[in-house]
């Protein structure tokens, strides 16, 4: 099920003067809590809405138009993979940042695959996830 956080806007060229937009779609809602208060650290970057499954996300994308989706891998349903393919195959201009607890090279190189423009694992998250964001959004 899908949940919008804020109002969604129809996404504009990229335009470095403005918030990064952000969808995340995980099944864990804690992991959704902790990205949610490390994003509201970064004024650039603005969570635009939730999903709890891959079809949800695909859903928020096509509402939300956001540049970047923070995409869990394992979830009910439409799985992370299988989503990203979707989403990039219909809105190839929006970002893909994987996020996961495995950290095999299968699952890195199926997410890469399937369309995803970057990956990080959800123990790197408290730390990284910020960069990761702003360097799979300028690549």
């Amino acid at each position: 099920m899908a949940r919008r956080v804020s109002p969604a806007k129809p996404s504009a060229p990229r335009d470095p003067a403005r918030a990064v937009r952000v969808v995340i779609a995980d099944d864990d809602v804690e992991v959704r809590t902790l990205v949610d208060f490390i994003l509201r650290q970064d004024p650039t970057v603005l969570l635009v809405g939730e999903a709890e499954d891959g079809e949800s996300a695909i859903i928020l994308v096509r509402q939300a138009q956001p540049d970047l989706v923070l995409m869990d891998v394992m979830m009910p349903g439409v799985g992370g993979l299988e989503a990203t393919r979707r989403i990039k195959r219909e809105w190839p201009e929006t970002r893909v940042l994987v996020l996961t607890n495995l950290t095999d090279d299968e699952t890195r190189r199926s997410a890469f695959l399937n369309g995803a423009d970057s990956f990080i694992t959800k123990r790197d998250l408290a730390t990284q996830l910020l960069v990761a964001i702003k360097d799979t959004i300028r690549a």
